[in-house]
């Protein structure tokens, strides 16, 4: 997890309201909390708690006990106990509460998630299907868990049942890939809120006019990020920045930029009242290696194959372009855009 703090885990499942039979929190260490709290009676007497119950509460068969140690053991399964006495049939109650309460003390408290009815679950699949309703968003991989730990995001993981991954929840494997976006995907899933949209602050600004593909639109925000421009407006008609593939393709910079998507030319207009001179991207543009950038500008890239929309070019001070040796008439728009960017915010003359 990340040393900036990653969220506590989802705590919506709560504590079994069905006793030992629970199925969503069968397993978790909860559970045995539950337990615990529900047996100090007969750990006041001389009953014992049944290997069922135990079973119950550790998600797997009590393989054996241990009364000769008066402990327990949990094995390399996440809930099974080991030992070598596997005859005996009961469990003293005082003793597997006094192993139970050890285990609590050293380890996180783990959750199996098994049902699709499970509230856990069903949260997940409405981040992963309506993020802006939900205000969070649901990412993958390793790369993605880098980058938000880089920018001191908090994060919750939640794991595929059977791996070797620190987190708090597992899934079962056919819930976990219900939820996954690749055809291979790592073992684990990450779940961000969405940052509060925030105001521009007074850097460089980076427009977007229907920019419709995801991908493109992922790397446009990763050069955007790596080139120390915060400030995206991004007009009606392109796509949504919580797309799935624009979050893959970025891999995570996004969350660390201040995003206004459905912009209009009235926002264009405030930006100009600000100052900023308006710069499109054009192929009979100024040649960038020769333009030196103002103090206030916001860099416009248009939609992948028709450019800036007409409408849009009344309101340019600037058009730019990029000069090639061979035959292509346009570059792909995220390539483009990541020239652009890179020129105006080096400020470097290419000779």
């Amino acid at each position: 997890m990340s040393e900036c703090g990653s969220d506590a885990t989802d705590q919506s499942e709560g504590r079994p309201e069905n006793g030992l039979s629970d199925p969503e929190t069968a397993g978790s260490f909860k559970h045995i909390q539950y337990i615990i709290d529900h047996s100090i009676a007969d750990a006041q007497g001389s009953h014992d708690i049944g290997r069922a119950e135990v079973s119950a509460a550790f998600g797997a068969k009590v393989i054996a006990s241990d009364k000769a140690n008066e402990n327990i053991a949990v094995g390399n399964a996440p809930h099974q106990i080991t030992n070598q006495q596997a005859d005996n049939p009961f469990f003293h109650s005082k003793r597997i509460i006094a192993s139970m309460r050890d285990i609590i003390k050293e380890k996180e408290e783990i959750m199996l998630i098994t049902s699709d009815r499970s509230k856990t679950f069903r949260r997940l699949m409405a981040i992963r299907k309506r993020p802006k309703i939900e205000k969070k968003l649901l990412l993958e991989g390793e790369a993605m868990r880098r980058q938000l730990e880089d920018f001191c995001i908090p994060y919750t993981l939640y794991a595929k049942e059977g791996e070797e991954v620190d987190s708090e929840v597992f899934l079962r494997a056919e819930l976990f890939d219900r939820l996954v976006s690749t055809v291979t995907p790592q073992p684990f899933l990450l779940v961000v809120d969405i940052p509060e949209n925030k105001p521009f602050d007074e850097g460089a600004i980076l427009v977007l006019d229907r920019i419709r593909d995801p991908g493109n639109l992922g790397t446009i925000l990763r050069s955007a990020a790596g080139f120390g421009i915060n400030n995206i407006l991004s007009l009606k008609g392109s796509v949504s920045w919580t797309n799935t593939k624009v979050l893959r393709s970025s891999l995570g910079s996004i969350l660390s930029l201040v995003i206004h998507e459905d912009g209009s030319q009235e926002d264009l207009m405030r930006i100009k009242k600000a100052g900023y001179r308006l710069i499109g991207a054009d192929m009979y543009g100024e040649d960038v290696r020769t333009f030196s950038a103002p103090d206030k500008w916001a860099l416009m890239i248009g939609n992948e194959g028709e450019g800036l929309s007409k409408a849009l070019e009344p309101l340019l001070d600037d058009k730019l372009s990029i000069p090639m040796k061979g035959e292509m008439e346009s570059l792909n728009a995220a390539v483009a855009a990541s020239i652009l960017l890179y020129c105006m915010t080096m400020n470097k003359e290419y000779k």
